[in-house]
């Protein structure tokens, strides 16, 4: 049997039916059992769903400068 860690990291694969019919089985006998496991998937399709329906921007170069500007750099920790 999946545990809670495996589920989180294959809960994409699941949704987007990625998997074989055993794995499935697995993933879906584990959601049945785990309340938090089952919570967890829902809002990752329900956030999967959102971000399907938003329009696609691209980021502008001052954006992109501000970001890369924030990240903090290792010689720097």
């Amino acid at each position: 049997m999946l545990n809670c860690k495996e589920i989180t990291e294959i809960a994409s694969d699941y949704l987007d039916n990625n998997l074989d019919w055993r794995k499935r089985f697995s993933v879906r006998f584990h959601l049945f059992i785990c309340e938090h496991c089952n919570r967890f998937v829902k809002h990752l399709e329900l956030t999967i769903g959102a971000m399907r329906k938003k329009p696609r921007q691209s980021a502008t170069e001052e954006e992109i400068r501000h970001i890369i500007s924030n990240i903090p750099r290792q010689d720097e920790s």
